[in-house]
């Protein structure tokens, strides 16, 4: 199967970007046998950062070195679940200093052989992929295309075809944070998807608008969507992505790695003659199984500041184990 996957604003770095819910469309979209010749981001992918005042206060400090590897980490999910001929970046507002900061130069090589970083991108479908159409254009408060924004489309389009003698037939965008709004105006594809960053809190927003991924292949078109998560669901996953993406982004490099994080690997095992569920630690290439109790007391007794070696002396477990859970927190 040949066709395009398209993926919104990711804004990864930020506490409130939805991963958990995109990586559950990935998933979705792989089970439903999409095999996208290739993909393109549209934009966003980072939350870049000291670009607006708001953004200390929903990110990680290192979030340069967060999204550095987010961006790494993105690439190697989507090339181990969909294996496309080419994986196209978009650069959008956020990360438009990308070139200077927050990635390094090894996204720039052929390390990642495949992928491509571009301002604007004409894909299979003969559509003109870019963030945004035009500066000032955010397409209002309002949930999709406008008449203006449409004008804007439609003469982007037509400065494209006579300055460069280019086929296109339709643009594919982002920016907006609104709801997936696709038309089809005189012949002229023009889709709008939709981001992945939550509201900093519960609104009518959340019902409104929803995630989503867009798959096109010619003029059939399939959408994968859902609702948001939480925002506890959500800034909870982020917390424990980023611990990981610190520590050992190679680990979780599949939608079923990533997608386990919440859940450690567990066993029934009987203790005192009934089952107790037990909790795998590994540290240093040993495994050690710990009660959810004794995870729980390690966390706690790790967030007031006890060393590991102090918990291990009062819970008379051995210190590695200790050392195993808080690497499995991201503490």
């Amino acid at each position: 199967m040949g066709g395009t996957l398209y993926i919104g604003d990711l804004h990864g770095g930020n506490s409130y970007a939805a991963i958990k819910d995109f990586l559950l469309l990935l998933r979705k979209a792989k089970e439903s046998g999409l095999k996208p010749s290739e993909i393109v981001v549209l934009g966003d992918f980072i939350d870049g950062i000291d670009k607006y005042p708001t953004q200390p206060y929903k990110q990680p400090v290192e979030v340069l070195s967060i999204e550095r590897e987010f961006t790494k980490w993105l690439i190697e999910v989507l090339k181990n679940e969909f294996n496309p001929k080419r994986i196209v970046f978009v650069i959008g507002n956020h990360d438009q200093d990308f070139r200077g900061s927050p990635i390094d130069p090894e996204l720039l090589t052929m390390a990642y052989g495949n992928v491509v970083f571009a301002r604007e991108y004409i894909d299979e479908n003969k559509m003109l992929c870019i963030h945004q159409i035009g500066r000032s254009t955010r397409i209002g408060g309002q949930a999709g295309w406008t008449p203006s924004a449409v004008d804007k489309a439609k003469s982007l389009v037509l400065d494209k075809v006579l300055r460069e003698h280019k086929e296109i037939r339709g643009i594919v965008t982002a920016h907006c944070h609104k709801m997936l709004d696709i038309l089809n105006s005189t012949g002229l594809w023009l889709i709008l998807l939709p981001s992945f960053l939550k509201t900093g809190k519960e609104t009518s927003e959340d019902i409104m608008y929803q995630p989503a991924l867009l798959f096109m292949e010619g003029d059939k078109i399939e959408i994968i969507s859902k609702r948001f998560s939480p925002l506890e669901e959500v800034t909870r996953f982020n917390d424990l992505l980023y611990a990981w993406l610190r520590n050992d982004r190679k680990r979780i490099n599949t939608l079923d790695r990533a997608l386990a994080i919440e859940k450690p690997e567990q066993k029934e095992e009987k203790a005192d003659g009934s089952k107790a569920t037990s909790i795998l630690v590994t540290y240093s290439k040993k495994k050690y199984w710990v009660t959810p109790e004794q995870f729980e007391e390690i966390r706690r007794m790790l967030e007031k500041g006890y060393s590991p070696i102090q918990i291990a002396r009062l819970l008379k477990i051995n210190k590695d184990c200790v050392y195993g859970v808080k690497k499995m927190l991201g503490l």
